[in-house]
């Protein structure tokens, strides 16, 4: 799989002006504001760096810089050259790295049925879609964000194949700033709601645990309600960025007896939940439950290569601000070998990685792969246009496609 570091660094000043637009970042009006540390020499964790890294005035100036620049950017109708610059520089000496990408021997193929990209399309449409202020659907039950919650979607939604599914889709995030603000929230044991019990992320927690009432409530109302009584009903938990992380916690808690939803689980035929551009939110991997309604379902993580979010812990953050203050600072390319940070925090679910590959004309085509966990966590992602909520919509429909095709040869 040919690298396409070249066409990426060229991409329009137009797509540049959307790289924090829709879905990127946290729930609150927040812009941000971090501690940045000093460049690792050779290969090395962050972590000791990291820590000290708040006593250095000069790491704090080059910090607020950076801040500066990636608050100012997405207001810009259009990006000026110095921007275009600064981006190209620090989107180098992420390229440079060599586990800034998924390799061929760390992937296979993707291949789903059609009906599970069906769902998957279903899905990322309604994960876009939330933050228009236009409804998807005038049926569509709205539960408004409060101070804990978030805007969430209760549908019920016919599939291609005749059977229906009860969507629950939470809205993801607006700012760059609201994740660095969370990231600084350490993990804590939960036994209410989580069997067995887990170390979570604080604030996407008590925003779960805040909403989880309402959303019951609407679920049973929609199940109730529905014309096609005593017909086949699926549950699907979806969402983008922010609201990928409530999903994989309410998906969590559905299965613990101690939580709400677990009441209903009974009356759906497969429980999914299947997330985009998703953070890690528990500190082990959540596990597909034993439950027949769960592992007849789907648990997907879609990942756009590059993406920063799906990996995004304190540390990671810190060392992508730093490499973009140390891109603009320095005047030679530089040679260290960086690893990522060692995560506290877990990826979850069955990786689906959309990468871009060189195809036999020479030109950018779409693969969706599946990578381990494991493997994931060990990649430098540090590219923000690649977490835009459309951009997923965009390469799932273009892997999409390319599966049809290599089927047809």
């Amino acid at each position: 799989m040919n690298t396409q570091s070249e066409k990426r660094r060229k991409r329009p000043g137009s797509t540049l002006a959307k790289m924090f637009g829709a879905g990127i970042w946290g729930s609150r009006s927040v812009h941000a504001g971090a501690t940045s540390t000093p460049m690792l020499n050779g290969s090395a964790d962050i972590s000791a760096m990291s820590r000290s890294a708040p006593h250095s005035a000069g790491t704090s100036q080059a910090l607020a810089k950076a801040s500066i620049f990636l608050d100012t950017l997405p207001k810009c109708s259009a990006v000026n050259m110095s921007q275009q610059r600064a981006l190209d520089r620090y989107l180098a000496a992420i390229e440079r790295q060599e586990i800034h990408r998924i390799e061929s021997h760390e992937a296979s193929e993707f291949k789903p049925a059609e009906e599970t990209w069906q769902l998957i399309s279903r899905a990322v449409l309604r994960a876009q879609r939330i933050y228009s202020d236009v409804p998807y659907s005038p049926h569509d039950t709205l539960l408004n964000p409060s101070s804990y919650s978030k805007k969430t979607t209760i549908s019920d939604d016919e599939l291609p194949n005749g059977n229906h599914a009860i969507v629950v889709t939470v809205r993801g995030s607006a700012r760059f700033k609201d994740w660095l603000v969370n990231l600084n929230e350490a993990p804590v044991m939960e036994h209410e709601s989580l069997q067995p019990p887990q170390q979570c992320h604080r604030g996407f927690l008590a925003v779960a645990k805040d909403m989880q009432g309402n959303v019951l409530k609407a679920i049973v109302e929609k199940l109730d309600g529905m014309a096609n009584a005593g017909r086949p009903v699926d549950l699907l938990f979806t969402g983008h960025s922010a609201g990928g992380a409530i999903a994989k916690l309410f998906y969590a808690m559905s299965s613990s007896p101690g939580g709400l939803f677990s009441s209903v689980i009974p009356r759906f035929r497969h429980v999914h939940c299947i997330v985009f551009g998703a953070p890690p939110v528990v500190a082990s991997p959540i596990l597909k439950p034993r439950s027949p309604h769960f592992q007849s379902g789907l648990f997907l993580n879609v990942v756009n290569e590059r993406d920063p979010i799906p990996l995004a812990q304190q540390e990671y953050i810190h060392l992508l601000l730093n490499c973009f203050s140390r891109a603009q600072e320095s005047k030679e390319p530089s040679t260290e070998s960086l690893r990522a940070p060692k995560p506290i925090l877990r990826v979850s679910g069955t990786c689906i990685v959309l990468m871009d590959v060189c195809g036999e004309t020479g030109q950018t085509e779409w693969r969706a792969v599946e990578v381990a966990p494991e493997v994931l966590e060990t990649k430098l992602f540090g590219d923000p246009t690649m977490h835009d909520a459309g951009n997923y919509v965009a390469r799932i429909d273009a892997a999409r496609l390319a599966g049809h095709l290599e089927v047809r040869k």
